[in-house]
């Protein structure tokens, strides 16, 4: 939040990579800053802190069990990795030989 009459200073990092190292996932970023002038510098800012986060690696190929009695079938599926995020939900998609899709259930963790 900016305070009335000052003016905001942006400093983009592209391809940010601590200790020469990649971002990873779901680790714990702290940002501050400090601001120099002719005699010397100021105390750092209250820290922001970011979580390294993106979208989570495919299931594994689910696995398919039919029970014609109960008129059921059960998918189970490796989990994905979420990627430094919490998983949320799947999404299965059913379609037929030829591609069309008829139906989608989600499955919402609780």
């Amino acid at each position: 939040m900016q305070e009335e009459g000052l003016t905001e200073t942006k400093l983009t990092i592209t391809q940010f990579k601590p200790d020469n190292e990649a971002v990873g996932p779901g680790e714990l970023y702290d940002f501050t800053v400090r601001a120099r002038n002719e005699i010397g510098l100021g105390a750092f800012s209250t820290a922001s802190t970011i979580r390294a986060v993106s979208t989570p690696t495919a299931p594994g190929s689910p696995s398919i069990a039919l029970d014609r009695e109960q008129d059921t079938v059960t998918v189970s599926w490796q989990e994905s990795n979420g990627n430094g995020g919490t998983l949320e939900s799947y999404t299965v998609k059913v379609q037929d030989s030829l591609g069309n899709a008829y139906e989608k259930a989600t499955c919402v963790f609780e």
